[in-house]
């Protein structure tokens, strides 16, 4: 039997699970990656034809609160950026368009946010959370838009329909954002990285495999933080 392998993190990540699928192949695990929309994605995930999932954090804790989510955290992608040590998080970058003046996010008020959706931790919930450190919240900007994923949100900010986004940093790093001509503002984070999830039966399996590709090992007690975001 194959082994389904989903994710349902934004498609320009798919390379990195994509690279998981070929370590668990090459291990003697018959496993290929399931592609196409995100529903399709996450329909795999709840009928069990994709017992190996990657997505948001704060969507794995929500499943999980309900009872019927049999996944438990494995693995998570280790950060690159300075000061994080190598650790198994990640950040939500605030960027604004390269033409931008803009040189501090308080320059920001008054300004159009875009984001992808409001159940996303990078693309929505860290800015909440932003602002909130800041003793304000979304009436801080002047207008939101809903764009529906981090590319779109990218490309918003790039064509002067908003004036700013917040994105999954591990986006940042692997140079999407470029092709858009963006600058980070601020890195707000960091949070627990977007997990690594595994049907019972699976987790020592999946964490070998993940850890063999330079993943780390997590278990669901590290995104315990994020319930308060619920």
């Amino acid at each position: 039997m194959t082994l389904g392998v989903t994710s349902l993190l934004s498609p320009a990540s798919d390379h990195r699970l994509r690279t998981l699928t070929d370590a668990l192949a090459t291990a003697g695990h018959a496993a290929g990656f399931i592609d196409g929309p995100w529903q399709d994605r996450f329909d795999a995930m709840r009928d069990g034809s994709a017992p190996v999932g990657w997505l948001c954090g704060l969507l794995h804790v929500e499943l999980s609160s309900h009872g019927d989510w049999p996944y438990r955290a494995v693995a998570a992608r280790r950060s690159t950026r300075n000061g994080s040590r190598g650790d198994p998080v990640y950040f939500g970058d605030v960027v604004v368009s390269g033409r931008s003046d803009v040189q501090d996010f308080r320059d920001l008020r008054g300004s159009t946010f875009a984001y992808n959706e409001t159940a996303s931790l990078s693309g929505y919930r860290m800015m909440i959370d932003h602002l909130g450190s800041g003793d304000t919240d979304l009436s801080f900007f002047s207008a939101t838009v809903a764009s529906g994923s981090h590319s779109a949100s990218m490309r918003l900010v790039a064509d002067g329909e908003a004036d700013c986004a917040i994105i999954d940093s591990t986006l940042i790093d692997d140079g999407v954002a470029g092709t858009h001509e963006l600058r980070t503002l601020v890195s707000v984070g960091p949070y627990p990285a977007p997990p690594l999830v595994a049907a019972p039966g699976l987790e020592d399996l999946l964490r070998a495999a993940a850890i063999s590709r330079g993943w780390t090992g997590v278990d669901d007690d590290d995104y315990s933080t994020l319930r308060a975001a619920l």
